[in-house]
């Protein structure tokens, strides 16, 4: 078996005739006939059967189609990761941030230290929770990730880079929308929109609820930033929320929180005991750099 006469046989599927996929494939008609004939021998099975002029594939052919197209997936993606770190030879990082960082902080970190290089890096960045974003990192999917840090991931070295103040988001015709500053204590009647359990401001909020000693009355959940902010805009409740650019929009105050002790850090994140790539490696000290002059 020959990685041939695995395309072979998806476009053969495709198409169900032989010669519009040799077409296809430009080669012969009678070798795209021998390549499936020496596969199904060698797997000892037939793929395809005969109906009319055309080919259907046969029970066991339509499961082998779905291993094939997954293999042949994972190998075109492996191709399309290789020849864009060759067209990209300057450097190609992949990055991972919760929301509330992908609009300010990283994108001018990004920008700097491409001038600082001279170099055009290429940059992958994707968004997730800091749940989803560790894992990412430890199944080797990031360079770098931008989140809370947890204490538990022992692998995972976490370096503090910037604070995150802390707001009570409410609805702009809300009794709180015109004041300076929320006591955490003023929130135990309101009703409450909460990050999913997924998220780590699922763990802040309930910790400073219980700081207060107050009871959080629960009116809904979401996982995204943007979506919690349209519930409140809605009128369904109120939410603690990391102040960042994305949540400034109409219909929504953003009240500063008093009477609280936690402070919320995005930490850097990277494997402990893993070689970086040159170019990831280059960055993670460009930002050491700049946080130590901060």
């Amino acid at each position: 078996m020959n990685l041939n006469q695995l395309y072979y046989f998806r476009t053969l599927a495709d198409y169900e005739h032989y010669t519009r996929a040799a077409e296809e494939l430009h080669i012969t008609q009678p070798t795209l006939s021998k390549a499936i004939s020496s596969l199904e021998q060698e797997l000892g099975a037939y793929l395809f059967e005969k109906k009319g002029r055309n080919v259907v594939l046969t029970k066991q052919g339509k499961h082998y189609l779905e291993y094939v197209k997954a293999a042949l997936s994972e190998l075109e993606r492996g191709n399309d990761y290789l020849r864009k770190e060759q067209a990209m030879a300057e450097g190609y990082i992949d990055l991972g941030m919760v929301t509330s960082v992908e609009y300010d902080m990283v994108p001018r970190w990004i920008q700097s230290f491409r001038e600082s290089t001279g170099k055009k890096i290429f940059f992958s960045c994707k968004t997730g929770t800091s749940r989803q974003l560790i894992n990412g990192l430890k199944e080797n999917q990031f360079d770098l990730i931008f989140c809370t840090a947890i204490s538990s991931e022992t692998q995972i070295e976490f370096v503090p880079v910037f604070e995150q103040l802390l707001v009570a988001a409410v609805p702009v015709g809300h009794r709180f929308a015109c004041r300076k500053s929320i006591h955490i204590q003023e929130l135990e009647p309101e009703n409450i929109i909460i990050h999913t359990r997924s998220s780590s401001m699922w763990d802040i909020t309930n910790q400073l609820y219980r700081e207060a000693g107050v009871t959080i009355r629960v009116a809904g959940e979401a996982e995204e930033d943007r979506t919690i902010i349209g519930m409140i805009r809605a009128g369904i409740g109120c939410a603690i929320m990391t102040d960042n650019p994305e949540i400034h929009t109409d219909g929504v105050a953003l009240i500063p929180l008093t009477g609280i002790s936690f402070q919320r850090y995005i930490s850097m994140g990277y494997r402990k005991h893993q070689a970086r790539p040159y170019m990831a490696e280059q960055f993670r000290k460009h930002i050491m750099d700049a946080i130590s002059l901060t």
